[in-house]
């Protein structure tokens, strides 16, 4: 099998906001029953604790560009701003960001936003999204290869489980807070 360490994706998410001097950031967690996001929000918690952020978090009922587009909008009605939003993925990211767009709210300008998963359009996005990489090309090539040698293998095959850790991609969505 073939895995993230989500929980370390979402430690180095916040850690890589917080070491921009981002001090109230809020995590948009996807669906409760979303497994990804809760196991994100564990190493999200820990690192608001070692680097004394003050973390606000949302609930996104669906990890989609427009859920993102309708959230915007509650963000910025709940007043101040945070100083960055961390998002359960690139779609809601995105979505936010267009919506932030529509109404002159700039990013990174006055807020940072910060994606999960490093989908193919996030680099080419009216501001390029900065993201958590869960590395897609890796993870399938070693999906792949897994699989042939699970087909080509005898009663002596040893059964490997892959656990890849997440990186940050930085691009034009995340600045430093000054």
């Amino acid at each position: 099998s073939v895995s993230i360490d989500q929980v370390r994706g979402g430690y180095i998410g916040l850690e890589y906001l917080a070491t921009l001097g981002h001090k109230k950031i809020m995590w948009l967690s996807g669906p409760d029953h979303h497994h990804q996001s809760n196991q994100r929000f564990v190493g999200i918690t820990q690192a608001a604790k070692d680097f004394d952020v003050e973390l606000s978090v949302m609930v996104s009922p669906s990890l989609d560009f427009l859920a993102g587009e309708h959230l915007a909008p509650q963000i910025i009605a709940a007043g101040p701003l945070p100083d960055a939003i961390f998002a359960g993925n690139d779609a809601l990211a995105l979505g936010i960001m267009n919506y932030f767009h529509k109404v002159g709210i700039p990013v990174p300008g006055q807020i940072s936003v910060l994606g999960y998963d490093n989908v193919t359009y996030a680099e080419s996005a009216l501001v390029p999204l900065s993201t958590v990489s869960q590395t897609p090309y890796q993870l399938g090539w070693t999906m792949g290869s897994q699989m042939v040698f699970e087909f080509q293998a005898n009663e002596s095959h040893v059964h490997q489980h892959v656990v890849f850790q997440p990186k940050i991609v930085e691009r034009a969505s995340t600045a430093k807070r000054f």
